[in-house]
């Protein structure tokens, strides 16, 4: 089970450094979080390319 960091933004900080200071912090990714992050993506990797109007769609209105 992994551990819960709770990092907060220094003053000044960019937010570059920001996420790498919170990515550094953090052990890598286990098998069960690597396969909850792709049942969470996976409806947005796998979507079908959104539909261009055809010109006859877009002179219709």
């Amino acid at each position: 089970m992994s551990e819960n960091i709770t990092l907060r933004k220094l003053p000044g900080e960019s937010t570059s450094d920001f996420i790498a200071r919170i990515v550094a912090a953090r052990p890598p990714l286990t098998g069960e979080e690597k396969a909850a992050l792709r049942t969470i993506f996976r409806p947005v990797i796998e979507a079908p390319e959104p539909h261009a109007p055809s010109s006859v769609e877009s002179t219709a209105a």
